[in-house]
């Protein structure tokens, strides 16, 4: 949420550039950077992890036993780096969490339901899965909620707790319908240009 603030964020507020507001579409161009760009903030801020330094791991192969100029290594290189920014980028900007109707900081909260678990499923979106294979949901983070839910639980055990999960909230009367995952992408920029905070009416059955 703050990574890239007060240039580029998510939160329904007015303080957002013009430029993110009424194009932000644009906001694709930065993702190839922000590993990157991260790297060099940490370097100046003398904040480095050992893990910091494995991107330089593959260079190294390749000068060693690529035969290759240092040119085209670097080439190489910097077309992996910023390929493996955007890619993470990317999802984990657009998979669950910056849609519409999902809770931001700014928005309005209700004093009737506090619940942690309510608020967990407030802050993200189900999405309709492409494949059921545990790599492919890991890597894209999929069945968001209930990581949020059980965050210490192995990803690979989640999807055994799915029917019981849309099963309690069918009970209770919370919606989580799943939306296509373009719908979500597309979410991801609607989010981007909302500026007024959203105020939820929840309806549920408790009684």
């Amino acid at each position: 949420m703050i990574l890239l603030h007060p240039f580029i964020h998510w939160f329904p507020t007015n303080d957002k550039p013009s430029l993110v507001r009424y194009v932000p579409y644009l906001t694709l161009v930065v993702y190839p950077f922000i590993a990157p760009g991260q790297f060099v903030v940490r370097t100046f801020k003398r904040m480095n992890d050992k893990a910091d330094f494995l991107m330089f791991v593959i260079p190294g192969i390749l000068m060693l036993c690529g035969h290759m100029t240092i040119g085209s290594v670097f080439n190489m290189w910097l077309i992996m780096i910023l390929t493996s920014s955007f890619v993470f980028s990317f999802l984990g900007f657009s998979v669950s969490h910056h849609f519409p109707n999902n809770f931001h900081d700014g928005d309005h909260i209700s004093d009737k339901d506090i619940d942690w678990g309510l608020h967990q499923i407030d802050t993200s979106v189900e999405r309709n899965e492409i494949t059921d294979n545990v790599f492919v949901s890991l890597v894209t983070f999929s069945d968001h909620t209930l990581h949020h839910l059980f965050p210490a639980l192995d990803h690979s055990l989640i999807p055994f707790l799915q029917d019981i999960f849309l099963n309690t909230c069918e009970e209770f009367g919370l919606d989580r319908t799943s939306k296509p995952f373009t719908s979500i992408i597309r979410g991801q920029f609607k989010q981007l240009v909302r500026l007024t905070p959203n105020n939820p009416k929840r309806k549920h059955r408790w009684n």
